[in-house]
């Protein structure tokens, strides 16, 4: 009698195995409104994994597109620079301020080396988008954080005396 729970809770573990192996093979990306900020953000992200730098260049901002040029944010391009493909990425947060909207997307991914052997690590990442001629773009310093689309800093101003 011990050995049919034993055997059957061992099959309901198998079987558990195998039903989230298949979903996790079936699972597909989601699909977002078009026009939605969150789909903007997946289209900026699906043209950085596919190098489609034309596509990646024109999510951003008018004004972000006239401080970097693609031969700015691509011509250097290390290839072993961050990209999507190598990450799991999904969405966690959609808020509105104003006339700008913030998507928060969690992206985790996989360390080798190390004392103890690979590792995995998470962190969360936002981008501030708005509308521009009705379409969402990428309105501040989208990863992987190019150096031309950083924030222009302020001059310091001194009081005078």
């Amino acid at each position: 009698m011990k050995n049919y729970w034993l055997i059957g809770g061992a099959a309901l573990l198998g079987l558990l195995l195998i039903a989230s192996v298949v979903a996790a093979v079936l699972q597909k990306e989601a699909d977002f409104a078009p026009g939605s900020p969150e789909a903007a953000v997946q289209a900026y992200l699906r043209a950085l994994e596919e190098d489609d730098f034309q596509a990646a260049h024109h999510a951003l901002s008018p004004e972000l597109r006239e401080r970097c040029s693609i031969e700015d944010m691509f011509g250097g391009r290390d290839p072993h620079v961050w990209r999507p493909s190598d990450r799991r990425i999904t969405l966690e947060e959609v808020r509105a301020l104003g006339d700008t909207t913030f998507v928060e997307i969690r992206i985790a991914g996989f360390r080798n080396g190390g004392l103890f052997g690979p590792s995995e690590y998470d962190f969360d990442e936002s981008f501030a988008l708005r509308q521009f001629d009705g379409e969402w773009k990428l309105s501040h310093n989208p990863l992987p954080y190019f150096e031309c689309a950083r924030p222009i800093p302020e001059p310091t101003r001194t009081s005078a005396q």
